[in-house]
């Protein structure tokens, strides 16, 4: 049994809400609750009543459990509606992003950390909402990395007259707010307030699915009150692999970012004991191929760029693992014959009785919509082009949107429990692979394993952050991007561990100005 509880968070104040839970009586999973409740306030580029996520569960005292409440896509389509294409200035890299009322999908965050709260908290909601209602009600000052985060989504939040209203800077109207400068959202408290009093259905069958369902019509968007109606949080069994005396938990289909992950970890048997950055190509090429391969596994064009030594290697895989085979097929069915006779933040948190949860939640990287009096704005998950591999617009009506997000628990060879999870849109799957391999065939540490130089292989590029892109040898069969610092277009995986003997370590991704806390 463990002595006291870590959280790593994505920003201060979120974690120190999840604290505060802790510290009223409550457990990881009301820690979870009060720490979302209040990164919509403190971290609203990343996360949102307006958006979806997952939640990888393990009671102290059972199996551990997915919370699938992502994004659901309409149930109608509206041939008028559109999306508008904006691009973010990540400083090494560019990534468009498309908005407006035609991007919006069904949210799900209410709805699925509101039923894990019923199902396993055991403080009222009131006490959990205390420290947002507190933030909404006082305003909050805005840090550095919160201003550098709306920085490269400037273009975005002021496309139109209410996000820029919510998010320009006092002092430069020209801009989002500034460090130092004062975040207030009162419409916030209000929503809060009849939150706590009514609960999700007020959410999805009262007034607010009524709200924004007529404002999203009333514009030319998809979504509708009806779809607030038939909104429904799915539980699900995780995908479990195993590797090097790892067990690992892996967010299972719809989502992709679990399976693709799976296939990562499995496709190359060889631990690399040796030193990080490595020195030798071999070891590089063993490193970057995996994650060459889940891009292209990804999509069905991408599946033509798939070599008969990687088919071979997938069959190989999948034959030892006829989970991953069978995750496979759902999210692809036929495209693998491998049958012998197939803007997001994160936050951790293990407490004294075992309890584990990992959640990442995503708003996208918003639709610019703020549906007046509700302060808060919609997802853009149909303009996200990482979630339709088919393309923008091949979404069917009424599926859960296939996310990368992928929300992970492990228990290491060494008996080391781990909860890990990551923002970054399609760099997710990258960062976390990247993250149990330096922590399941390096046997690290985690902090050496979030803080280690990320790798990312998209549209056959390898991004490298400096000191992997230092080392990296000239001879690869791929142009390598450099980013010079630690950056946030690498995601930022939250991340606690728990040893045998009870003793926690935890670390914040210092790419996106997380915080560990503990007692």
């Amino acid at each position: 049994m463990a002595r006291g509880y870590i959280i790593a968070a994505g920003h201060p104040l979120t974690g120190e809400a999840a604290e505060h839970a802790l510290r009223c009586g409550g457990n990881a999973i009301d820690a979870a609750c009060s720490g979302w409740l209040a990164a919509c306030l403190a971290e609203p580029v990343l996360t949102s009543p307006g958006g979806g996520g997952f939640a990888m569960v393990a009671p102290a005292s059972g199996k551990p459990r997915l919370y699938d409440f992502f994004a659901q896509t309409p149930r109608r389509i509206n041939p008028e509606a559109a999306l508008h294409p904006l691009e973010a200035d990540f400083g090494s890299t560019r990534q468009v992003f498309h908005l407006g009322h035609g991007s919006v999908a069904t949210p799900g965050c209410v709805a699925g950390i509101l039923r894990m709260h019923a199902d396993l908290g055991r403080l009222p909601l009131r006490e959990c909402a205390a420290p947002a209602l507190e933030l909404s009600r006082s305003g909050l000052t805005v840090t550095e990395h919160a201003a550098t985060l709306l920085d490269v989504v400037r273009a975005l939040y002021r496309s139109t007259p209410e996000s820029a209203a919510l998010f320009s800077s006092p002092s430069r109207p020209d801009a989002c707010l500034r460090e130092g400068e004062t975040f207030s959202n009162p419409a916030f408290e209000t929503f809060l307030e009849m939150l706590v009093a009514e609960g999700s259905r007020w959410f999805y069958e009262g007034d607010i699915g009524r709200i924004i369902g007529d404002y999203c019509q009333q514009h030319n968007g998809h979504l509708s009150r009806d779809d607030f109606v038939h909104y429904r949080v799915a539980l699900r069994e995780p995908l479990m692999i195993r590797r090097n005396g790892a067990t690992v938990f892996l967010n299972p289909p719809p989502s992709m970012g679990g399976t693709l992950i799976a296939v990562g970890l499995l496709s190359r048997g060889t631990p690399q004991h040796c030193a990080y950055p490595f020195e030798n190509r071999d070891a590089w090429m063993e490193w970057i191929d995996p994650l060459r391969l889940m891009s292209l596994m990804r999509s069905r064009e991408g599946h033509a760029g798939l070599t008969g030594a990687d088919r071979e290697r997938i069959r190989s895989t999948l034959a030892s693992a006829p989970e991953v085979g069978d995750a496979l097929d759902t999210l692809f069915p036929g495209a693998f014959d491998h049958r012998q006779a197939t803007g997001t933040t994160h936050i951790s948190v293990i407490d004294e009785e075992g309890n584990e949860v990992s959640m990442t939640t995503s708003n996208g990287a918003g639709s610019a919509v703020i549906p007046r009096g509700t302060g808060f704005m919609l997802n853009n998950m149909l303009g996200e082009e990482d979630l339709q591999p088919g393309g923008l617009g091949t979404w069917e009506p009424d599926r859960r949107l296939a996310s990368m997000m992928a929300p992970t628990l492990a228990v290491l060879g060494d008996g080391r429990r781990v909860a890990t999870g990551s923002g970054g849109s399609n760099r997710i799957r990258s960062t976390i692979l990247q993250i149990l391999r330096h922590l399941i065939d390096r046997e690290a540490g985690i902090g050496e394993a979030v803080r280690a130089p990320r790798l990312h292989w998209e549209s056959d590029q390898v991004h490298a952050e400096s000191g992997a892109a230092e080392v990296l040898p000239g001879s690869l069969p791929w142009p390598v991007i450099l980013h010079d610092v630690p950056n946030l277009f690498f995601g930022g995986a939250n991340s606690v561990a728990c040893d045998r003997s009870g003793r926690f370590t935890g670390v914040a991704d210092p790419r996106r100005g997380g915080v560990v806390l503990s007692g």
